[in-house]
């Protein structure tokens, strides 16, 4: 005979929690990455809002037709379904190369995505009684919130380390060790093997009692005559605006208001402010520029204000001199332990004349 878990419900409460927090993970990696995505791949703010709309767009349709889903094929399969799509998407993600593709992939995020929470509401319906549905629907809710505040912390990490690709492809592989765990812990409380006989008794005579077990599926028409309806409809259309902007356009906003964002400062044109970057001149314009690990990363260097004389680099290695040439001239950078400098030579007939030294950030 197998051992029971005791309250086995709130440990698929702490399922329905993490899988919430990986959602939330997932579809915050765009808009965290979206200042440096922008600068990569010359995006206006317009090219942007489209990309927040495929995704949008696609969850709202995708909770319209994908609730009526889970109720045919049931909850396990449901959500094992929903956070495999996902977490896919968002490892194919790293492959995008443009806006289309970047729109195509989060198009489908969306129409994935938007499964979680009718799936994760129908699990607690099922497991949990009345007095304590609120509880926890607020429980794996409240991931969304802790999804959006640990983001950051992770997306950017990587970022900064690795690059963008594996920013989206590392949360992604979190939804696939979730379902290894999904898959053994989720079952109806009715074929459960360690559910005990008490917890099954005390869920069956709940829904007995609520009459869930005989009551007829509603159509549209009887849903939209509910007040309760109309409350949620009328709650969500002055909330959701707001917290749209936060998840989707925040970074952005922070950036717009020349707010450090990660370890730089990104002016609204895409630069580094160089005017808080010690010892480098305000006619170098430097997008975008951060040091890891002993390796400073630059994309691109923009030399004097007349000309513009472009250097890209992808690292430079410690205690090494790093040589760009173009028709403007040569840029020189050298890699110290803990601090860099660089020197223009000019080309004949340029009368830019430049050099800074700066620290490792």
């Amino acid at each position: 005979m197998r051992r029971t878990i005791p309250a086995l419900r709130w440990w698929i409460g702490a399922a329905l929690f993490a899988s919430t927090i990986i959602n939330y993970i997932d579809r915050q990696t765009l808009s965290l990455l979206a200042p440096f995505l922008k600068v990569e791949y010359r995006w206006s703010n317009t090219d942007y809002a489209y990309l927040v709309i495929a995704f949008r767009f696609a969850y709202s349709i995708g909770q319209t037709i994908l609730g009526r889903l889970i109720d045919r094929i049931g909850t396990r399969r449901g959500l094992t379904i929903t956070v495999a799509a996902y977490s896919l998407v968002s490892i194919l993600t790293s492959l995008a190369n443009g806006f289309y593709s970047f729109g195509f992939f989060r198009f489908l995020l969306g129409a994935a995505e938007s499964a979680n929470w009718p799936a994760a509401t129908k699990a607690v319906s099922e497991w949990f009684p009345k007095h304590e549905r609120g509880l926890a629907t607020a429980l794996f809710d409240s991931g969304s919130s802790v999804g959006g505040a640990i983001a950051p912390f992770i997306v950017l990490w990587i970022y900064f380390r690795w690059g963008w690709r594996p920013s989206f492809a590392v949360p992604g592989c979190l939804g696939v060790l979730w379902l290894v765990v999904w898959q053994w812990l989720y079952y109806p409380p009715a074929l459960h093997p360690r559910i005990s006989d008490a917890e099954r008794q005390m869920i069956a005579s709940d829904r007995a009692d609520s009459g869930l077990v005989c009551n007829p599926r509603l159509r549209w028409r009887d849903l939209l005559a509910l007040p309760q309806t109309w409350g949620v409809i009328v709650a969500k259309t002055f909330t959701d605006p707001v917290w749209f902007f936060v998840a989707d356009w925040f970074p952005i906003y922070l950036v717009a208001k020349g707010i450090d964002y990660g370890w730089i400062t990104v002016t609204e044109d895409g630069f580094v402010d160089t005017s808080r970057v010690q010892g480098v001149d305000p006619d170098l314009r430097v997008r975008p520029f951060f040091a890891h690990g002993g390796t400073i990363s630059i994309r691109e260097f923009v030399i004097g204000t007349g000309g513009k004389s472009h250097y890209g680099f992808k690292e430079i290695q410690p205690n090494s001199v790093v040589r760009n040439d173009t028709a403007f001239g040569v840029l020189v950078m050298t890699l110290h332990s803990d601090s860099y400098s660089w020197r223009f030579e000019p080309a004949a007939g340029s009368s830019f004349h430049d050099s800074g030294t700066g620290q490792c950030h």
